[in-house]
């Protein structure tokens, strides 16, 4: 059964017949396999070689034909994007968020508890001298049971060579706009590998929070165009959020996003902990 598709692989829901456990496979569309076969096995080595509860496990490369097969652990849950959708859709006819903390008010806690589970996986990553570089809550599955990974490697590079694994692409090697339209860092849009570091997954976080405050990412609306998402990612301008949205809520939205990679918090643990002390606060 296939659990979700993209733009260059889909993945589906298999066995595991020596072990006898459900898993999932991730192969390239057939249309793509050619183009798509370096980058998916890049893809499985990077995750493979990062060990962390938020990072999806890669259990092991098979192959049918000259097709690689990415088989990983399935996680029974959701698709975070799928979530925050139904949220949206709950305030929007009137009721009362699943998320919602009675005497409090936010609407948003249960997204920002994900986000931070997100944050952890993302620094131990940086740690490794690997950025994601395409985080975004489409890459983001939550468990049944509460578990939080981070999937899809595909686009990540390595901005530290003493610590990263030397198969990753490099980020002063990259001259191409990579990750997604809508999230992407004023560094990725212009392309500028040479200038990526943990600011720019920072941005990126940044994004993802303003996603859960205003119900779109910073640079793409339901009345934006590609092409104007990438103009608006170029220009990154400063965000405007409604009145309602808590002052210390906005503030790190806002300084997540900022244009400079130095004017953004200066790493993600740092972040991460912003969002903690709004929680708490």
């Amino acid at each position: 059964d296939p659990i979700g598709c993209g733009g260059m692989g889909e993945v589906r829901r298999a066995t595991q017949h020596r072990l006898r456990r459900e898993v999932a496979v991730k192969r390239a569309l057939r249309e793509t396999v050619t183009s798509a076969r370096g980058a998916m096995l890049r893809e499985a080595w990077v995750a493979a070689s990062l060990e962390h509860p938020n990072i999806l496990p890669i259990h092991t490369l098979s192959r049918e034909g000259d097709e690689p097969l990415i088989v990983m652990k399935r996680v029974e849950g959701q698709v975070w994007s799928d979530m925050l959708g139904d949220e949206r859709e709950v305030r929007a006819n009137g009721r009362a968020s699943r998320t919602s903390v009675p005497g409090m008010g936010d609407r948003w806690v249960g997204a920002i508890q994900v986000l931070i589970e997100v944050c952890r996986a993302v620094h131990f990553a940086h740690t490794r001298g690997v950025l994601h570089l395409d985080i975004k809550p489409d890459n983001v599955m939550v468990g049944e049971h509460g578990e939080v990974v981070l999937l899809d490697w595909g686009v990540a590079a390595a901005f530290d060579t003493s610590l990263a694994p030397d198969f990753i692409t490099k980020t002063d090697s990259i001259t191409h706009v990579c990750g997604t339209l809508g999230y992407l860092s004023p560094e990725q849009a212009t392309a500028h590998g040479a200038s990526f570091g943990p600011t720019t997954d920072v941005y990126l976080l940044g994004a993802i929070l303003h996603e859960i405050i205003t119900g779109h990412p910073p640079h793409l609306s339901p009345h934006t165009s590609l092409v104007a998402s990438l103009v608006s990612s170029h220009r990154a301008e400063p965000p405007v959020f409604d009145a309602s949205v808590p002052e210390e809520l906005r503030a790190i939205a806002r300084r997540a996003l900022l244009r400079a990679p130095a004017d953004r918090f200066p790493d993600v643990d740092a972040f991460r902990h912003a969002l903690e002390l709004f929680l708490e606060h």
